[in-house]
Order: C-alpha cells, then sequence, then structure tokens
C-alpha cells in the first residue's frame, strides 16, 4: 500500500472512530432512541455491555445491579455508572446499598433526586452527576398541538364532553397523603368560588396515595357538586390531557416531591402554582413560568390562584414562557447532551473524588 493510501486509510479510521463509548447493561432509557437524542449524542457510540466490554462508560441499570461483580470482572478499565435517572428511583433495598456503594458514578435525574439518593447512602459515595429526566415533548403538549394530532384529537374533545371541562379548572397532580396538599387546594377552591362560582377542580394521583385522605378529601371536595373531581387512577393516555386542558396546574406539596407536575405543566403551556420547594425551584424560573409559595399557606395559595385564573394574559405568559423552557432544558436532544457532558466530566474527574 502506498504511503499516500496508507495516511488516507488511519485518516479515514480516525473520522470513524466514536470520542465516546457508552454501553448499557439492562434496558436504556426509551428516550436514547429517538432521533433527535441520537443526533444531538454526536460521535458517542452506544452499545450493549455484551458487545462492547471494553466501553469506556458502562451504565448500568438498576434492574441489572446483581450483575455487577460480573460486570467488573469483563470491564475492568471501564468507569460504571449506575443509572438511577427514572423517576422513583429513591428507595434502595439492603443489597442494592451495597452494590450502588461499588460503583463508580451515580447517576440522577435531578439534583433534588440526586440528593435524596445521596442521603440514603452511607459515606463514601461514588462521584455523581445530574442528567435531567427529559419528556416525550410530543405526549405532554399544548391543547392545539394535541388537537391537531391523529387520533388524540377526537380523543381529547371525548375527554373535555365526559368530566365537563367546561370554565376555569384548577388541576392538582401529586401524591394523595398529607404530603401533597390536596386538602389545601379544595379549602382554597372552596374560598376562590364565591368569586368564581364556575371554577372547577380535578385530581390525579401522581405519587403514593393514602386511601383514608384521599376519601376525606374527596367527601370534602363533594361540595362542589359536579365541579369536584377526584381521580382514583389515571390511564396513561389521558394523562396529558388533564394538563393541556387545566386554567392552572397546583401542586401545594407540604414537602418536596416528584417535579414531574411542574414540568408536565409546562410541556402543556399551562401555568404552575407550587410550594416553594427544592424539588420545584430547581425546573421552575419563578415569576416566569411559574410561581411558588410558601407551603401550607392558604391564604397565599388562594391568592395566587386568583392572580393566574383572572387574568388570560398572565397564564398565557407564564404558560408560553414555561413551554419554552422546557422545549430547551428536557427535550431528549437536550438529555442527550448532558449525558454526553456528564459521562465525559466524570471520565476526566480525579479517582474518588465527589464531583
Amino acid at each position: 500500500m502506498k504511503a499516500a493510501t496508507r495516511v488516507a486509510s488511519a485518516k479515514a479510521d480516525e473520522a470513524r472512530r466514536p470520542d465516546l463509548t457508552v454501553a448499557w447493561v439492562g434496558p436504556r432509557p426509551a428516550w436514547l432512541e429517538r432521533d433527535e437524542a441520537r443526533a444531538a449524542l454526536g460521535a458517542v457510540e452506544l452499545s450493549d455491555a455484551g458487545r462492547a466490554p471494553a466501553a469506556e462508560v458502562v451504565v448500568v441499570a438498576r434492574e441489572a445491579l446483581r450483575y455487577l461483580d460480573r460486570l467488573r470482572k469483563s470491564a475492568p478499565a471501564s468507569m460504571i455508572a449506575l443509572d438511577l435517572t427514572a423517576e422513583g428511583d429513591l428507595e434502595f433495598t439492603p443489597a442494592e446499598v451495597r452494590r450502588a456503594r461499588e460503583v463508580d458514578a451515580l447517576l440522577a435525574g435531578s439534583r433534588w433526586e440526586l440528593g435524596e439518593i445521596c442521603r440514603r447512602l452511607p459515606s463514601p459515595l461514588p462521584r455523581t452527576a445530574v442528567v435531567p429526566r427529559p419528556l416525550d415533548l410530543d405526549w405532554f403538549a399544548p391543547e392545539p398541538a394535541l388537537a391537531e394530532t391523529k387520533g388524540r384529537g377526537r380523543d381529547l374533545r371525548r375527554f373535555r364532553r365526559f368530566h365537563r371541562l367546561a370554565g376555569p379548572t384548577i388541576l392538582f397532580a401529586g401524591p394523595y397523603t398529607p404530603a401533597g396538599g390536596l386538602d389545601l387546594l379544595i379549602e382554597a377552591a372552596f374560598r376562590l368560588r364565591e368569586r368564581l362560582p364556575e371554577l372547577r377542580v380535578a385530581a390525579i394521583p401522581h405519587g403514593p396515595s393514602d386511601s383514608r385522605y384521599r376519601d376525606r378529601c374527596e367527601m370534602r371536595i363533594l361540595g362542589l357538586g359536579h365541579r369536584g373531581i377526584v381521580e382514583w387512577e389515571s390511564a396513561e393516555s389521558e394523562i396529558p390531557f388533564w394538563y393541556a386542558t387545566a386554567s392552572v396546574v397546583c401542586a401545594p406539596f407540604r414537602e418536596p416531591g416528584s417535579p414531574e407536575p411542574a414540568k408536565r405543566a409546562a410541556a402543556a403551556a399551562r401555568p404552575f402554582v407550587g410550594s416553594d420547594l427544592e424539588s420545584f425551584r430547581e425546573h421552575l424560573d419563578v415569576g416566569r413560568t411559574g410561581l411558588l409559595l410558601p407551603a401550607g399557606d392558604l391564604d397565599a395559595l388562594e391568592e395566587a390562584l386568583e392572580t393566574v385564573l383572572g387574568s388570560d394574559d398572565e397564564a398565557t405568559r407564564l404558560g408560553e414562557a414555561g413551554r419554552r423552557k422546557v422545549e430547551t432544558e428536557y427535550s431528549p436532544a437536550a438529555a442527550a447532551r448532558g449525558l454526553r457532558r456528564e459521562c465525559e466530566r466524570l471520565l476526566r474527574a480525579p479517582d474518588g473524588r465527589l464531583v
């Protein structure tokens, strides 16, 4: 082979060589299969660990933690990262705690969730990184977009008719427990209906449910007649409709909980009113994409809801800003860029340093 040919071949091989190789043990997040995520990864090669045991980073799904010892032997030079980016990855069995301490890095879906995970694990901790959990922004979308989607537009109209969703509607999304604060929202609604007689309240569960607490809230909300709804369960296909048809989404949590209601409200271009807790502060630009209030403050909750419900312009401003934020920060492409950035950062970090 001539020298020039060898040089050209070497350059071609170099151009094909990935900048970063990442392999998975266990199921890979579905969002990584989307075209926009793949494009955002750039020259990052994704594979299964069995096919690429020498990958620079091997990500272990929680379901595959039992293979950790075997993985250490087959990929001794790889950085092993435990993927805890799924919602609800906060509780651990004793066996999971032991194995989680043996990985090189932990990946969490938000800063608040990372803090909760670290609080549950004994020191010393592995290195850590946050890869923000993305949303499917076609699935969670504003009502006009859903109405124009083939098949879903018809389902959306049927959904509105079935639940009698006409007039201003406050959507509660959160746990049916005292920590979720549904009782606070119901009391605020009783105060508000003196000035907004057509006001409706709908509640859907997101997180744990205490049946006795839920039943008490349901009995209280009966005072609103057909304008009060407490759903025991929500069909997955209808959850985006609840967000899209709400006038405002409200999560008056007394304690930090899932940030997803705030993100989903923004994806639906609806204003969000919640408690001033770390789990929401991370995802909101206060005053620009939503309003946060002191936890448990009924007067402040009433005032904030009245402000949003009383001004279509304010509701539109908050909702549209929220949609722009999630498109920038919580799309599959943004999550893919975050995964690449954090893997590269962890590889550069000195061994043993918590970053």
